[in-house]
């Protein structure tokens, strides 16, 4: 029974990732569109955008190592859970 609980954990936490993901494409294809509306009515100058790029791809990577950390925990958990059946067992 808990295997079946930690494959719905899995599941679940598989599923997020991938909702996540769809949108930050979506995101992505929005942002570019104002981005270039921007650049194109010279609202924004090219450096200015490839400033505000330099940023984005920080802050990417911050919270690209917040959900690997927080994966990471899941999964640990996860794994406490498992050989805790298996201990019992």
């Amino acid at each position: 029974m808990e295997d079946l609980n930690a494959q719905e954990r899995i599941d679940d936490l598989t599923v997020r990732v991938r909702r996540q993901a769809i949108v930050i494409e979506r995101l992505g294809t929005e942002f570019h569109g104002v981005l270039m509306v921007l650049l194109q009515k010279h609202v924004l100058t090219l450096d200015e955008v490839h400033a505000a790029e330099r940023r984005l791809d920080l802050a990417a990577e911050i919270g690209k190592a917040r959900e690997i950390s927080a994966a990471a925990l899941a999964f640990e958990e996860l794994d406490r859970e498992l050989g805790g059946s298996s201990e019992a067992a």
